[in-house]
């Protein structure tokens, strides 16, 4: 019947999909870390660019490292230090992507004694990596180190190489986020060239900093910080900043993607999200090292663990169930109207059940979140059912309509609920 035919391939489908998880060889296999003292990462699970990455595979992979009957094989060191890790000298951009007006603000923001909000050095609030990568914060990072790259930044301290922590990352960015796409590169370290620099400090100088400093207190600030007066200051800052820039690292690594392709753990796009990525880490919720969680119901982290459990178990036995109603219908010895009566019992006490379900976890799935799509997806195929079995000649139309699905569509919700 189509709509059991339909249900059948739907379920194949979305095996296909959680079999088959992120697209194979988008970014090598990602090797190289293991000779920095970390487990190689698996590109096919974790892709290296966030634009490889399949968002129903990172929802499985980004939450079922407890999962995998190992549940210290995923966790990773994570120390918060804020008060700092390492010299900005000592540190390294692991993007370009940096603009120099938003710099030269925060330079003349750091050297502001006025100011109390920010200040040379500092917490730059993101990862940094074992191979000291910065993972974010490019713009306080490279506003020190114009100021006195010797200062020290802070940030969160990860027992992991950069290569390899981008793919994790960028997997939790689409999986446990739901951040599609990376953030626009603008600028770059071209713009940290002399003539650009005092170009910028020169705007400033005449103008301020829009809603944040007038022309005369960027002038104080300045001829305070160099002890030059007048306009020739513009030109003493600007030569301190290069030459301070010339004892830190700008560029990055040929393995790096391009900024659109970089993790996005932001709290301002996602709520917690720094707080979130730092404990799935230490836990080991994210299941990137072998071996592979054999999970079938992928939910979301704002879902209690034992809530996802029962919600896998539950909708399991019922698509089950389910399938098995659908098989029924033709008894030893020919068809029987009674095993019809008894087949459609069956299903709407399965229907009643799965409106349960919707109904017992409203308040604690997110309403959006593919669960629910998926239940309305079975009731839906089960009416079409019940409406086959009543007109047989609509049945006959309707065989010959090709309903064969195609498994490189892209379906509703996450890998497979099935």
């Amino acid at each position: 019947m189509r709509a059991r035919n339909e249900y059948q391939q739907l379920t194949e489908s979305y095996k296909k999909v959680l079999s088959e998880g992120a697209p194979r060889g988008a970014a090598g296999n990602l090797r190289a870390g293991a000779a920095q003292g970390a487990e190689p990462v698996d590109s096919s699970r974790l892709p290296f660019k966030l634009s490889d990455v399949n968002s129903n595979a990172a929802k499985i992979v980004a939450t079922s490292g407890q999962e995998d009957h190992d549940t210290e094989d995923d966790k990773i060191s994570v120390v918060e230090k804020p008060a700092g890790i390492a010299a900005v000298s000592d540190l390294k951009p692991s993007q370009s992507s940096m603009n120099i007006k938003k710099a030269m603000g925060m330079v003349i923001g750091m050297l502001d004694p006025t100011n109390d909000k920010i200040n040379p050095g500092g917490d730059l609030d993101a990862f940094i990596t074992k191979d000291k990568y910065i993972m974010d914060g490019h713009h306080r990072w490279i506003a020190t180190a114009m100021i006195d790259p010797s200062l020290s930044v802070g940030g969160y301290e990860v027992a992991f190489p950069a290569q390899q922590l981008i793919a994790i990352l960028n997997t939790m960015t689409k999986g446990r986020y739901g951040i599609e796409q990376g953030n626009p590169a603008t600028g770059g370290f071209k713009e940290f060239s002399n003539d650009k620099i005092k170009k910028q400090l020169a705007e400033y100088w005449h103008n301020g900093i829009p809603e944040r400093a007038k022309s005369e207190d960027v002038q104080t600030i300045i001829q305070n910080w160099t002890g030059v007066e007048g306009e020739g200051a513009i030109d003493a800052a600007v030569a301190k900043m290069v030459s301070n820039l010339s004892n830190v690292t700008m560029s990055v690594p040929q393995w790096a993607p391009d900024r659109e392709d970089m993790p996005v753990i932001d709290d301002d796009k996602f709520p917690g999200a720094i707080d979130d990525a730092v404990q799935a880490l230490q836990q080991g919720e994210v299941d990137w090292n072998d071996p592979p969680a054999d999970i079938k119901v992928p939910l979301g982290p704002a879902v209690k663990k034992e809530s996802r459990l029962r919600v896998k178990d539950e909708f399991n036995l019922l698509a089950e169930s389910y399938k098995k109603v659908l098989s029924e219908g033709l008894g030893q010895g020919g068809y029987d109207p009674a095993y019809k009566e008894a087949a459609y019992g069956k299903m709407r006490d399965l229907l009643n059940a799965l409106e349960g379900l919707k109904t017992e976890y409203a308040t604690k799935i997110e309403p959006n979140d593919d669960f629910f799509a998926m239940i309305n997806q079975i009731i839906g195929i089960a009416g079409t059912e019940g409406e086959e079995e009543d007109d047989d000649h609509r049945e006959e139309e309707d065989d010959n309509i090709d309903m064969e699905i195609d498994p490189n569509e892209k379906l509703m919700g996450p890998s497979a609920y099935l």
